[in-house]
């Protein structure tokens, strides 16, 4: 059976670098574009400029690591940038809700917060 030859597709000869619009952004007016060293297919999405996964700790998925601080830094993570990186990001969404809904019901059990909220 003959060899099957791979072909690299360039991904900046692509519309929208071969994404769907609605998952995929590039500002390259932005001050710090590029955040991250952009990989040899110059792919970046600014979609999740800050990414929305930081909350969920050690369970993001991404390549962060934490300082001597014990403060989570995500500096050498391009996960959200990437090419995988829309799926990724919006299939750990229902992880988000679920602590978005424990926060919302601790914040509910405590009267002095709600009390303050009324009044705001």
């Amino acid at each position: 059976m003959p060899e099957k030859k791979l072909h690299k597709i360039d991904l900046t000869k692509l519309p929208n670098m071969g994404q769907p619009h609605y998952a995929y952004f590039q500002n390259k007016e932005c001050e710090f574009f590029p955040c991250h060293k952009l990989p040899e297919n110059g792919f970046h999405n600014c979609l999740f400029c800050y990414c929305p996964l930081y909350a969920l700790g050690d369970k993001c998925g991404g390549g962060f690591s934490y300082n001597e601080r014990g403060i989570k830094d995500c500096s050498k993570c391009t996960l959200p940038h990437s090419e995988a990186g829309y799926a990724h990001v919006t299939g750990k969404f229902f992880e988000l809700a679920e602590l978005a809904k424990k926060n919302r019901t601790v914040k509910e059990a405590d009267p002095a917060l709600s009390a303050n909220e009324e009044t705001e």
